[in-house]
């Protein structure tokens, strides 16, 4: 039995049964068991689940993760799937250690490039999605979007330029300068992507297409930094 399915096994048996473990975990009492004997989700995949395992069981997530890929590895890849506890710094090589420091990152919804449009998924429990990219932000609340529309489509050489399906990394954490990259929200109407601009006496939220307008912000709205982006084909 691999470390993964003999740590989920250990921790289930602090439930009156296998039944009653699965039920509090919202998993069935069959792929309970596959979990702890022989079968090892794709984390890739199946980031919900160790969630649910995760959350239940009291195992840390990126644990989880981990003796995942450590198990699915082969035997020759399987010393990159190190846990924190076992690092020496002394023997690891740098590139060994890349994937320890990226954990996975919910991807939310959609976001309007445009107008503005609802996305209240902003409201999910921070860290939960239905799917998840890995990075090594150290903004504990961060969160990818898909970009949706053109609005934030520059020319060519402008790197800051977003099309409609790339992923967007959002740091609620970060501070916002005038000049960022922004997910604008307004509580009335809903969220927007655009370069943030902040005056003296008012907030201008423009895109980076021409072919549109600026917005002139009259309501209080909540801006969260946009530090990064993945294309997506």
């Amino acid at each position: 039995m691999s470390q993964f399915g003999d740590e989920i096994k250990q921790a289930i048996e602090i439930f009156p049964s296998r039944k009653a473990a699965s039920k509090k975990i919202g998993i069935s009492a069959e792929y309970l068991r596959q979990l702890s004997t022989d079968f090892i989700p794709d984390p890739n995949k199946s980031l919900d689940t160790l969630s649910k395992l995760s959350k239940t069981l009291g195992i840390d997530r990126s644990r989880l993760i981990i003796l995942a890929h450590r198990a699915r590895a082969p035997e020759e890849d399987k010393h990159l799937y190190k846990l924190p506890s076992e690092l020496n710094e002394n023997i690891v090589p740098e590139k060994d250690k890349i994937y320890l420091k990226e954990h996975a990152i919910p991807v939310i919804n959609y976001a309007s490039c445009g107008k503005w449009e609802d996305l209240t998924d902003l409201d999910y429990p921070v860290g939960n999605a239905d799917s998840y990219e890995y990075s090594d932000t150290k903004d504990p609340h961060a969160f990818f979007v898909k970009a949706n529309g053109d609005s934030m489509t520059g020319s060519i050489d402008d790197k800051r330029s977003i099309n409609s399906g790339d992923l967007l990394l959002v740091e609620p954490s970060m501070d916002v300068e005038s000049g960022d990259i922004v997910l604008a929200r307004d509580d009335s109407k809903g969220v927007t992507v655009k370069k943030f601009y902040k005056s003296d006496s008012q907030i201008i939220l423009h895109p980076l297409n021409p072919k549109y307008e600026p917005i002139i912000v009259k309501n209080n709205i909540t801006v969260y930094r946009i530090s990064g982006k993945r294309t997506k084909w």
